[in-house]
């Protein structure tokens, strides 16, 4: 598992020789996500295929969406209760998966409203459902749409802040500031590197952080 917020903040306000300073503290939180996002983006674009490494899921409940609130004139059905975090393009899609709740029958990657018409006419893929990105929203059209009560989604989001506030919304046991990143320890530590070294103007520390010693679970090899 990777650190958590608190963990990662734990070790830059001591570095910093702040370890009891609350805003400091909360805007540390502000850097951190960014520059842990923007290490990630970096790995990815330089190896695209460890992009799986870095995946979320969700199940989200849907909702039927008033007329008056479809995004386009064609056959609107459903639409995901929740907002999701912006998701980080891959090599041909936003999203890995769309799809059953139990992450075993992906439907067609969103599809882009000036096509509906056209698959809908289509025997079999016409059936199915048919999502539709737009505005942080995912909307379902199709006749096999109108019975579904959750959809899986899964993929690489670096809006860390909306992606925590996701995960916690619906456990009141979660704290968003205990969520792991869900990146690997070997990123969190360049994005630390960097941080030190621009932010707080100071000496960068050793090659390898204290993530370990903060979070004896931490495994880089493995994300969640």
């Amino acid at each position: 598992m990777s650190a958590t917020v608190n963990e990662v903040i734990s070790i830059l306000s001591e570095r910093a020789g702040r370890p009891f300073d609350i805003p400091f503290q909360e805007e540390l939180k502000v850097i951190a996500d960014y520059w842990i996002s923007t290490v990630l983006k970096q790995t990815l674009e330089k190896r695209p295929q460890d992009r799986y490494r870095f995946q979320s899921s969700f199940v989200l409940e849907l909702e039927r969406v008033p007329e008056i609130e479809c995004p386009i004139e064609y056959g609107c059905v459903l639409r995901t209760k929740k907002k999701l975090p912006t998701p980080t393009r891959g090599t041909n899609t936003l999203f890995d998966y769309i799809g059953s709740a139990d992450f075993k029958d992906a439907w067609n990657r969103p599809v882009q409203s000036a096509f509906l018409e056209y698959m809908e006419c289509e025997p079999v893929v016409g059936k199915r459902p048919k999502p539709v990105y737009r505005n942080d929203y995912i909307y379902l059209y199709g006749h096999e749409a109108k019975e579904i009560k959750y959809i899986g989604v899964q993929g690489v989001f670096t809006d860390f802040s909306k992606l925590r506030e996701l995960r916690c919304e619906e456990d009141d046991s979660c704290f968003e500031d205990d969520v792991p990143y869900p990146v690997t320890n070997d990123i969190i530590q360049q994005a630390i590197q960097a941080i030190l070294s621009t932010e707080l103007r100071l000496q960068p520390i050793q090659e390898e952080t204290d993530i370990e010693a903060v979070n004896p679970s931490a495994n880089p090899k493995k994300t969640q």
